[in-house]
């Protein structure tokens, strides 16, 4: 069992937008600082993001059917997860963005056809996943991850014209 399950210095909070997440400045600016620190690790991804550009990727991926999930404690943001529901061709547009994909030999591989083969039309995405090393031991995956995949993000039609559903909580 992970202590986040019984520590109440650990708590989580989810947002449904960007627009919501930058009424709350200051978590915010810690969700930035917290992305930066885990992606600019030694030991793992070596990534440099500035906080611009950390800042307009929440800004484009918290839009539409989202959510985000903070793992936080009472100073800071220690884990986050952000999801996102596309179509099969904004999946494909993510995925060749990332830097693992793009450096290694795709040629072999036809993503864009595969994802069309498991996707109907859409699915929810996972953008971005991490947790503060310190807490890479205390935070349970599921209570970072699963909330925000229940979230019903599937489209109702009506006549010509799709429309998101409600969130479902």
């Amino acid at each position: 069992m992970h202590s986040s399950q019984n520590n109440p210095a650990i708590y989580f909070k989810d947002y449904f937008s960007y627009v919501e997440l930058a009424q709350d400045a200051a978590v915010l600016q810690k969700l930035i600082r917290c992305y930066r620190t885990i992606f600019s690790e030694d030991d793992t991804w070596c990534e440099d993001y500035s906080e611009q550009e950390v800042n307009q990727k929440l800004h484009a991926e918290l839009r539409g059917n989202c959510a985000l999930r903070l793992c936080l404690t009472p100073l800071d943001v220690v884990g986050f997860c952000w999801v996102q529901h596309l179509n099969v061709n904004a999946i494909y547009q993510h995925i060749s963005t990332i830097k693992y994909f793009r450096d290694n030999d795709t040629q072999e591989f036809d993503l864009r056809c595969a994802l069309k083969n498991k996707i109907d039309r859409s699915a929810t995405y996972i953008h971005d996943l991490g947790i503060a090393k310190a807490y890479r031991t205390t935070i349970a995956l599921d209570q970072l991850i699963v909330p925000v995949l229940q979230y019903s993000f599937e489209p109702v039609s009506y006549t010509h014209l799709t429309l998101p559903t409600n969130r479902e909580v």
